[in-house]
């Protein structure tokens, strides 16, 4: 969720996703379709819908608090 939320905030870009699900699937044997997804899906409104569908049971809310504290740390190592 917090990806789909980036992404949709254009925080992060497609390449960003893509390249995670890369480094992922680069360090497992029996790769999870799902990361093959992330990682070929080169559309950002599409990676959108994929990560919203995947990440249909979490609450916004947790997710708001992850970017918070990913914001927080930018800031934090940046002074």
């Amino acid at each position: 969720k917090v990806f789909s939320l980036l992404l949709a905030e254009g925080i992060i870009d497609a390449k960003d996703v893509n390249n995670f699900a890369d480094e992922i699937l680069s360090k497992e044997t029996n790769s999870e379709f799902e990361f093959i997804e992330l990682s070929t899906t080169k559309n950002s409104n599409d990676l959108i819908s994929l990560l919203n569908k995947l990440s249909i049971n979490c609450e916004n809310k947790i997710a708001y608090r992850a970017i918070f504290g990913i914001y927080r740390r930018a800031f934090f190592f940046r002074c």
